[in-house]
């Protein structure tokens, strides 16, 4: 809920374009320790930086674009840090079968389990008349 005079981030301005140069410091500060933020204020963050690229402040514009590019590079490290989690799990359900197909009795009871699923998928036959 937006507050009159007080911006996205707590400054003069009802959005960071009208706001203090501090609401955009304080944007990538946040960004940059992780700061638990909506997904709906973290776009409007985004969308606003990208809007200042063209605002006739130079500072503005810059620090704009500091922004953008540490939220650009925080989806990188994120989507870096869900793949080694992945990696992790696949490493661990590997090993998990690998010390499963070390057992003599595990692998019995697979081939038979793979016997009898054949058997149930192949159609009988039929003799030729």
């Amino acid at each position: 809920m937006a507050v009159p005079g007080v911006g996205v981030l707590g400054g003069r301005g009802d959005d960071l374009t009208e706001g203090s140069n501090g609401d955009l410091v304080l944007a990538r500060i946040g960004a940059r320790k992780g700061w638990p933020v909506s997904n709906e204020v973290r776009e409007k963050v985004l969308a606003t930086a990208i809007a200042l690229l063209d605002h006739p402040d130079a500072h503005k514009r810059l620090l704009a674009c500091r922004a953008i590019i540490l939220a650009d590079s925080l989806n990188v490290r994120r989507e870096a840090t869900q793949s080694q989690e992945q990696m992790a799990i696949l490493t661990l359900a590997q090993d998990r079968l690998r010390q499963a197909l070390s057992d003599p009795v595990v692998r019995r009871q697979l081939l038979a389990l793979s016997e009898s699923q054949t058997r149930e998928n192949t159609p009988p036959t039929t003799p030729d008349p």
